[in-house]
């Protein structure tokens, strides 16, 4: 899903990882009103998403989360 202006950046979800560190992954999530907001890590990525909607529950957008992290994970894996 594509969000409405810059989307919140989750503390930690930034920091800077030096290139001879071993490969790490780090997940951070948290949720501001109907928007949950997930920044993944790894040594080589950084993404964050945003998922919100007016009528999910929040178990079907914590699902929406996963479905999208184990995507990024399998192509990650492909490249």
């Amino acid at each position: 899903m594509i969000l409405e202006g810059e989307p919140e950046v989750v503390p930690g979800g930034e920091e800077e990882v030096e290139a001879s560190e071993e490969t790490v992954e780090q997940f951070f999530a948290h949720s501001k009103g109907n928007t949950v907001y997930i920044s993944f890590a790894t040594t080589d990525a950084k993404i964050t998403i945003g998922i919100s909607h007016d009528k999910a529950t929040l178990e079907e957008m914590v699902r929406a989360v996963k479905e999208l992290i184990l995507e990024f994970k399998e192509r990650r894996g492909r490249v």
